[in-house]
């Protein structure tokens, strides 16, 4: 269960800025939605299941969706000699304040009732600092620190502490300078490491035009082979047939179909055309690939995040949720979240205002992303604005300013009256 990311430095990120899953200590109008859309995950703690982001283009809000991409691709992967720089190379440039400064990454989160709070920071030649810490009961303990490449671990708590003292090194071939020790706890099956890496496993991030190559084409295949196997598929079309998709059902088929795009097998599905000889509605088989709509495709590629995250429980956030989809599409999607009973948890980026309402979101599942002067962005919630009603027009007083993170726009008229 996600608490909260912070990241600083990273991007258009300047200051340290906190994405926060927190229920506030509010009470709307709903008692319903305030249960539904939260749920107990300690005695003292109430997280959300739903935050939308807002803010206008160029505000840094993909930035939010690529800090945590990065931060969860690299725990995943800092083995690897080659992907530390394809990371980590962002610094906030607009300041000659940050240029030598390193980057920020923190997040809380919660294993079987005990919170982690894991970070790192990251400069130019690697990791710089990097810590571990954990409430197994009522105080924050100390697991881990490290500083450059001098680590302090905490013996009593950390499980065969001792051993992993004695393989690491600073000239060790498996802990280098751009590698995560946290990573190096997993790679040495160290039953705390091999949990939390698990744990950032279970995340589904989906980034729009993100700079790590062939990602599109990644997501595509793993939804395709997702599918081949049979996971989901049920699911899946049940999903396309709900979203109004004129697909009745979708499947595999032999290659007699006419279809470049595929080398075997492939995504098939059924629909209905009119026999106007006999005067009656066929079924009829087409390559989805080749004849399904864009907005089709995305729900397609979307639907394994979605139904493995809402089974299992586990996190998923969506840059540019909105696009390609209809507003009625991406509020069922919305819903599901809010009354999912796994306590499964959905970010997601948009610009669709047509959510912005009360009686589907509370004021602290809504976030804004504002640059100021300087580039920097800012992150806030709705829930910060005082005198705002529960049930306000949040929609209406978006885009009529009052809560800021909207585009600025000058008179388009004066481009053409040349």
């Amino acid at each position: 269960m996600l608490v909260e990311f912070s990241v600083g430095n990273f991007c258009s990120f300047k200051d340290i800025q906190t994405l926060s899953m927190v229920a506030a200590p509010i009470s709307s109008k709903n008692k319903e939605l305030d249960e539904q859309n939260t749920f107990q995950a300690t005695p003292k703690l109430r997280l959300l299941k739903t935050k939308a982001i807002y803010g206008a283009n160029g505000s840094g809000k993909s930035n939010l969706v690529r800090a945590m991409m990065s931060f969860n691709t690299f725990i995943l992967g800092s083995m690897q000699d080659t992907l530390f720089k394809a990371l980590f190379n962002s610094p906030f440039l607009f300041s000659t304040n940050t240029l030598d400064k390193p980057s920020y990454f923190q997040i809380i989160f919660i294993i079987k009732k005990t919170t982690y709070r894991y970070g790192f920071e990251t400069n130019n030649k690697g990791i710089s600092s990097e810590w571990l810490f954990a409430t197994p009961n009522l105080r924050e303990v100390t697991f881990f620190k490290r500083i450059n490449q001098e680590i302090e671990i905490n013996n009593r708590h950390l499980k065969g502490a001792k051993k992993i003292q004695n393989l690491i090194g600073t000239s060790s071939p498996i802990f280098k300078n751009t590698s995560l020790f946290l990573s190096v706890l997993s790679s040495l099956n160290n039953p705390i490491g091999l949990e939390i890496v698990e744990y950032f496993d279970h995340f589904f991030i989906d980034l729009t035009n993100s700079e790590l190559k062939n990602l599109e084409n990644a997501k595509r295949n793993i939804s395709i082979n997702t599918f081949r196997k049979g996971h989901f598929r049920e699911e899946t079309s049940d999903l396309l047939k709900f979203a109004d998709s004129g697909i009745d059902y979708i499947g595999t088929a032999k290659k007699d179909i006419k279809d470049d795009t595929q080398d075997e097998e492939i995504i098939a599905f059924t629909s209905k055309v009119f026999n106007e000889v006999d005067n009656k509605i066929e079924p009829i088989v087409l390559p989805f690939f080749q004849f399904a709509s864009e907005g089709t495709k995305k729900v397609f590629d979307m639907s394994p995040l979605i139904h493995q995250s809402l089974e299992n429980g586990d996190l998923l956030m969506i840059d540019e949720f909105d696009s390609k989809l209809h507003p009625i599409i991406t509020k069922k999607i919305v819903e599901l979240y809010n009354k999912n009973k796994n306590n499964a948890q959905l970010i997601f980026v948009t610009h669709d205002t047509n959510l912005l309402d009360y009686r589907l979101l509370r004021r602290d599942q809504i976030a804004f992303v504002e640059k100021d002067k300087f580039g920097a962005s800012h992150l806030y919630d709705l829930v910060e604005f005082k005198g705002v009603r529960n049930d306000a027009s949040f929609e209406k007083d978006y885009l009529d300013g009052r809560y800021g993170a909207i585009p600025f726009v000058g008179n388009f008229e004066t481009i053409f009256s040349k």
